[in-house]
């Protein structure tokens, strides 16, 4: 899918992002200073951010962690990704607006954003200091994609997973397929 930017297109910084509104509903990420609006869901896609946001947050709150959802990522000075999911376990950033050093960023493919997800946020995720694991979720399979790194300044390494479980850096946690999986309907079946 090719991005199609919101009218009108006026180049944006992170700080001028973070002040608009356009007074909508509508959330927008912005992506080399230009915002895009992001599609409603399919309730696959939905019914997985709650069951993964659910184990996340309890695993997070036993290592000491916060989770949240909605919130943007800044990952340069033009642009703001709103990943489904995130985990920051660092002292908390002082910003009202943004997570500026999160742990676990966890995004649920949707057909169309499914190429954002896999290269341009996976590049652009890698680059953060703070981020250890980043988890590509699918809604139409029972799989998860998972890319991490055991220290900050250690190299990448990437696995998929269609069952088990899938280690993350919360304390020894692990996420288990069959429980996270446990009732979705596919979004390819509804």
């Amino acid at each position: 899918m090719v991005r199609e930017a919101t009218e009108p297109y006026r180049y944006l910084t992170a700080e001028e992002y973070f002040a608009w509104s356009d007074g909508s509903d509508t959330r927008y990420e912005l992506v080399e200073g230009l915002l895009y609006a992001q599609a409603a869901t399919s309730k696959a896609h939905g019914a997985l951010v709650l069951e993964l946001g659910g184990w996340l947050r309890a695993a997070a709150r036993a290592a000491g962690c916060r989770t949240y959802t909605g919130v943007g990522v800044q990952v340069s000075h033009s642009t703001v990704y709103i990943p489904d999911i995130v985990v920051a376990c660092g002292p908390d950033d002082d910003t009202a607006s943004s997570i500026t050093n999160p742990t676990v960023i966890a995004e649920v493919l949707s057909p169309t954003t499914e190429r954002i997800d896999r290269v341009e946020k996976l590049a652009a995720y890698r680059r953060l200091d703070s981020l250890l694991a980043y988890l590509i979720v699918h809604q139409d399979a029972r799989r998860i994609e998972r890319h991490w790194r055991d220290e900050p300044d250690s190299p990448w390494h990437s696995l998929i997973y269609t069952g088990g479980s899938v280690p993350l850096p919360l304390d020894g946690v692990e996420l288990a397929l069959d429980a996270l999986y446990a009732g979705i309907v596919p979004a390819s079946a509804e």
